[in-house]
C-alpha cells in the first residue's frame, strides 16, 4: 500500500510553474519553471533568486553539504554555496556539440551525473564526474547491443543500490547500474497507455516515481522496472505533476505543476497491505495498491520503517526482488564457512541495519508499542 498524506499547498513566487523541484532542508527548496530559479521556504517565501539559470528541465540539484549545483544560461555547471554567498564553475562548458540538460549530485559518492544531449541527430548521454568536476566515465551504449540508450535526457537521479535512473524525453525511464550497463526500460503500465516521462526521483524503498505527462499523473515502480501503481491523478486535485523532490529524511514528496506555481507537500506512508484494500482515509491520505511492505513507526515516536512479514516481503522491502544480494553489497565480510541459507538471512539483515530499517518476522518480536493492527 503505497500512500500519500496530504500536508500542504504552496503558492511560490518567482515562478510560472514547478517543473524542477531540489530539496534542501525539510522547509527549503530550489524551484524552477524554464526561465527561473528560486529558492524558497514552506510559507512560499521567495528567499533567493538566481538569474544565470540556464533553460531547461534539471537543471539543478543539491549535494550533501546542501549546496545548489546548476547549469547555467553558458551551459557551465556551477555550484552555490549554502549561504548563497560563494558561486564555483565545477566544470567549464567545453563539450560541444554536446549541451548538458540535466544534472545530479549523488548522496553517497559526492558525484555529478550530466544527462547531454547532441541535436544532429538527436542523441544523448550520461556523464559521470567527480565532486572536482573530473571526468569519470560516459554512459551511452547498450554494452551488448551498441544500441544508443539515450535521445533527450532531460532528468536524472539515483537509486539506493547506485542504478543511475534517466527519465527520456522520447525513450520514457531509462536505468543502467553504476557501471553504466543496461538494466531495463520503462515506457508505461501493462494497460498500454504509454508514457511521458517528465520528473523523477526515488523513495526510501527504491521505488521510482516518475510524472508522466501523457495520463497527467505518477507512476510508481519498483527498482527492477515493474508497475506497481499510479498517483496523484487528476481526480486528486493535481493539475499536471510534473516535478518531483523526496526528502528522504523527513519523507516528504514535493510535487510541481506545469501549469500554475503552486507546489503541493505531502508525506510518504509505506504500510503493509494484508487487507489489500485501499481508500482514501479520514486523514487526507491517497492510497493506491502496491508491493510495500514497510510502515511507518514516526506515529509511535521512531523514524525506523519496519518489515513484517515473511522473506519475500522482507526481499521487496529491501528492493532485493530479482537483483541479488552480492551485486547490490559487494563489501561485505567473507562468511565461507556459513550455510547458503544462513548467509542469505545474515547478508539480508544487515542490508536493514544499513538502511535504518527494523525486521519484524513474529509478534513475539514487535516492539512492545507497535501491534500488528497497527501496520495493516
Amino acid at each position: 500500500m503505497y500512500r500519500l498524506v496530504f500536508q500542504k499547498s504552496v503558492t511560490v513566487t518567482g515562478v510560472n510553474h514547478g517543473r524542477h523541484i531540489s530539496c534542501v532542508s525539510p522547509d527549503r527548496v530550489w524551484i524552477s519553471d524554464w526561465y527561473n530559479l528560486i529558492l524558497t521556504n514552506s510559507t512560499g517565501h521567495r528567499l533567493e533568486q538566481l538569474k544565470d539559470v540556464g533553460c531547461g528541465w534539471g537543471v539543478h540539484t543539491v549535494n550533501s553539504d546542501g549546496d545548489l549545483i546548476y547549469i547555467d544560461s553558458e551551459h557551465n555547471i556551477n555550484k552555490l554555496s549554502t549561504d548563497n554567498k560563494d558561486k564555483t564553475t565545477l566544470i567549464k562548458y567545453n563539450t560541444a556539440p554536446w549541451i548538458p540538460l540535466c544534472v545530479y549530485s549523488s548522496p553517497t559518492t559526492g558525484d555529478l551525473m550530466v544527462g547531454m544531449c547532441d541535436t544532429d541527430p538527436w542523441t544523448g548521454k550520461v556523464v559521470r564526474y567527480n565532486s572536482s568536476g573530473e571526468n569519470i566515465h560516459t554512459i551511452q551504449h547498450d554494452k551488448i547491443t551498441a544500441m544508443g540508450l539515450y535521445s533527450l535526457p532531460i532528468y536524472i537521479t539515483e537509486n539506493r543500490n547506485g542504478d543511475v535512473i534517466v527519465s527520456d524525453y522520447y525513450y520514457g525511464v531509462v536505468v543502467t547500474d553504476r557501471r553504466g550497463n543496461y538494466r531495463f526500460s520503462y515506457t508505461g503500465p501493462p494497460s498500454g497507455s504509454g508514457l511521458w516521462s517528465h520528473g523523477i526521483c526515488t523513495d526510501a524503498l527504491s521505488h521510482i516515481l516518475v510524472c508522466d505527462d501523457q495520463t497527467q499523473s505518477i507512476h510508481i515502480i519498483n527498482c527492477n522496472g515493474e508497475f506497481l501503481s499510479q498517483i496523484l491523478s487528476p481526480q486528486h486535485g493535481i493539475d499536471r505533476p510534473f516535478g518531483l523532490c523526496y526528502y528522504e529524511k523527513t519523507h516528504k514528496l514535493w510535487v510541481g505543476s506545469l501549469n500554475n506555481n503552486t507546489a503541493n507537500i505531502y508525506k510518504v506512508v509505506h504500510r503493509d497491505s494484508l487487507t489489500g484494500t485501499h481508500k482514501m482515509d479520514e486523514e487526507g491520505a491517497i492510497s493506491s495498491p502496491g508491493e510495500s511492505w514497510i510502515a511507518s513507526l514516526s506515529k509511535f515516536g521512531s523514524d525506523r520503517p519496519v518489515i513484517y512479514g515473511d522473506s519475500n516481503r522482507m526481499d521487496s522491502g529491501l528492493g532485493l526482488s530479482g537483483i541479488g544480494i552480492e551485486e547490490s553489497h559487494e563489501d561485505l565480510p567473507d562468511y565461507s564457512e556459513e550455510s547458503g541459507g544462513k548467509r542469505l538471512k545474515r547478508e539480508k539483515r544487515e542490508l536493514a541495519e544499513e538502511k535504518d530499517i527494523l525486521i519484524v518476522t513474529s509478534k513475539v518480536n514487535m516492539p512492545q508499542n507497535v501491534s500488528v493492527k497497527d501496520l495493516t
